[in-house]
């Protein structure tokens, strides 16, 4: 453990209110809601250029499953000791890294980390639980970029080409040992002090983004090759996909407001000064489907994350997504997302075994 910093002891209440503050929904289960959750050195930042970064060096302190729903994104895991196990989606993941492979060499008179490091990505928003085991020692780096931050500065063609590549799929996760360059800015950043001078939110602004630098150069590496160069747009076609973005959002941001209220096609269509038969001939270009079947979509998706995160139960999900029985809801749900209500709550319950499981606290 860091020397440099004096050991924190982390509490449940803290952990889940750090990822409330970021504007995540979450559910945090432990043993003792009172207790700590883990203790030594750990610290987030929000960084005022809109990346977000945090790092643990840390004994794990108690049992605990932590759940959240995050939004479309990289993230990017440099993992220096311990073991993560962690559900992302429909997928359950374990990343494993022993220090004790770790070695000196007389060259460089430091310790050279075999490091792991893991990249998610997500071209929506998609569930997040990690497994947190008493005893474990856990030493890591995260940096976590939006995808609006990556759009709205990719600006080259080939930069454009990359991303759309990169997230053209969904929940990929990719994986590699490290070429020591990571572990390095990631040792780096665990060795600052936890105080939020001036001085270390700018040192740590500048190694997240030496972090994300050498992370987009190696990534073409990790995926297939990545698509032709975008060819630019003229200015009159640039501003017609940016009004057609706009109204796009817009009416997204409608329906997720009114999700829980009964929307019928002439409300909607009425809202946005548009026919009904306009209205669904723009969602059927734009979405490839019909705005029912959109609206069905995204009340499934809120209920994926009132199952896992909210503790609902699977029949109060369903009658909130609008199902009367919970065997229709149930089929529709496997339809959607390839996976019953009850083993995706079950996965992301990571092996927690039943005994251990009827003792812990909700702490939402």
């Amino acid at each position: 453990m860091n020397k440099t910093n004096s050991p924190i002891n982390i509490n449940s209440q803290e952990f889940s209110g750090l990822l409330s503050s970021m504007g995540y929904a979450n559910r945090l289960l432990t043993n003792n809601k009172a207790g700590h959750v883990m203790s030594g050195h750990f610290f987030h930042n929000e960084l005022a250029s809109g990346l977000s970064i945090h790092g643990a060096d840390v004994i794990e302190s108690d049992n605990a499953l932590s759940s959240t729903q995050i939004p479309a994104s990289l993230s990017f895991n440099i993992l220096l000791t311990g073991n993560l196990h962690f559900c992302l989606g429909n997928k359950a993941y374990q990343l494993t890294c022993d220090s004790e492979s770790s070695v000196k060499t007389k060259q460089i008179q430091s310790e050279e980390i075999n490091a792991i490091c893991a990249v998610s990505v997500l071209t929506k928003n998609e569930l997040l639980s990690r497994k947190i085991t008493k005893g474990q020692a856990i030493r890591k780096v995260n940096l976590f970029i939006k995808r609006v931050w990556l759009e709205k500065r990719c600006n080259d063609p080939h930069s454009k080409a990359l991303l759309k590549k990169l997230f053209s799929h969904h929940g990929s996760l990719y994986q590699w040992q490290d070429n020591r360059v990571f572990s390095q800015l990631a040792q780096q950043l665990l060795a600052l002090p936890s105080d939020h001078t001036l001085q270390n939110n700018l040192i740590k602004e500048q190694l997240a983004y030496s972090l994300l630098n050498n992370l987009l150069q190696v990534l073409p590496n990790k995926i297939d090759k990545p698509s032709q160069p975008l060819i630019h747009a003229d200015n009159n076609v640039a501003r017609i996909e940016k009004k057609q973005l706009r109204k796009k959002k817009n009416i997204e941001r409608f329906i997720t407001k009114e999700l829980g209220n009964s929307l019928t096609l002439p409300e909607i269509a009425k809202h946005f000064g548009l026919s009904v038969s306009s209205l669904q001939r723009y969602f059927k270009q734009t979405y490839q489907q019909t705005i029912n079947e959109y609206i069905r979509l995204q009340r499934l998706e809120k209920a994926k994350v009132a199952i896992t995160v909210k503790d609902l139960s699977i029949s109060e999900a369903g009658y909130q997504a609008g199902y009367n029985h919970v065997s229709n809801f149930t089929s529709a749900f496997k339809k959607q997302f390839g996976i019953t209500p009850a083993c995706l709550l079950k996965l992301h319950q990571l092996d927690l075994d039943k005994s251990q499981m009827a003792d812990m606290h909700s702490n939402n």
